[in-house]
């Protein structure tokens, strides 16, 4: 009796052969991966490719030790307790640079790289200071702001006028790492003091409220008022062709907010007159 297609397939024999060779499959791609596994443990793990210098650069306030210690402690342990993270070939770079930059708020920018097979570069960008912002006119309590309104350090004593002061707006309990503003608005109003200074007017306060009002002070007492629901260069213009007929010393203050119509007070008015209804103008 011939054995039937159906049954040959089925045969105990071929049965087994099939077993055989599914386990020599799977027996080759295992060893495959564990030699593969073990090749990449030795070539993480090689002294040459070990990092055991990191070179930092740009840094002017921050010590280079203290950018050290905190890529260190980044660079310690390993992934999986397999592979180290000081092999240059798999260092966790995004986790050092956003160590970097929450640890130090006076970086604006922070850039990790391989310098060599052993060696990590560093390097920082800083902060630099463009204002003060104070907790108020009065204190002695104040802060580094860079150009864009950012927060970033506590400033020593001034005296003079190194930098313009900034007051309102921030909480002072939580002033480092606060913008001012948004850096759009901030760098308009650094535009505006610059022009106000081409004006003859020298900026030496700027105090905000949460309005979109801001009081551009003179250390001889003069204020001009603006606000940002009409372009800063409207009101300058505005400001401009006021001094076409009046010349600064006139004003004790200026106020910008209304268009073409300009509230002021004048330097010699009576107390009367300075309490009462500022007059209007119409440049």
């Amino acid at each position: 009796m011939k054995t039937s297609h159906r049954t040959f397939l089925r045969s105990p024999a071929l049965i087994r052969r099939r077993r055989r060779r599914r386990i020599i499959r799977i027996s080759l791609v295992s060893i495959f991966f564990i030699l593969l596994l073990t090749g990449v443990m030795v070539l993480v793990r090689l002294s040459a490719l070990t990092i055991k210098n990191i070179d930092v650069k740009g840094n002017q306030v921050v010590e280079a030790a203290d950018i050290e210690n905190v890529a260190d402690a980044q660079l310690a342990g390993s992934y999986l307790f397999l592979f180290p993270k000081k092999s240059i070939l798999v260092y966790p770079h995004d986790a050092i640079q956003t160590a970097l930059m929450k640890q130090f708020i006076r970086f604006s920018s922070v850039s990790v790289f391989r310098e060599s097979p052993t060696s990590l570069g560093i390097n920082v960008i800083e902060r630099k200071p463009a204002a003060l912002w104070c907790t108020d006119m009065a204190s002695s309590t104040c802060y580094f702001m860079d150009g864009t309104g950012y927060v970033f350090a506590e400033a020593p004593d001034f005296s003079g006028d190194t930098y313009v002061v900034y007051t309102g707006v921030i909480d002072p309990s939580q002033a480092l790492g606060s913008d001012y503003l948004s850096p759009d608005i901030f760098k308009q109003i650094q535009a505006s003091i610059d022009s106000l200074n081409i004006l003859g007017f020298k900026t030496a306060k700027v105090q905000a409220d949460a309005e979109g009002t801001y009081t551009f002070s003179s250390a001889n007492g003069l204020s001009i008022i603006m606000n940002d629901r009409q372009p800063f260069s409207t009101s300058l213009d505005t400001l401009q062709t006021i001094l076409q007929s009046h010349p600064l010393a006139y004003f004790s203050s200026i106020d910008l907010r209304f268009g073409n119509k300009v509230f002021y007070r004048t330097e010699n008015a009576t107390s009367t007159t300075s309490t009462s209804t500022p007059k209007k103008l119409k440049p």
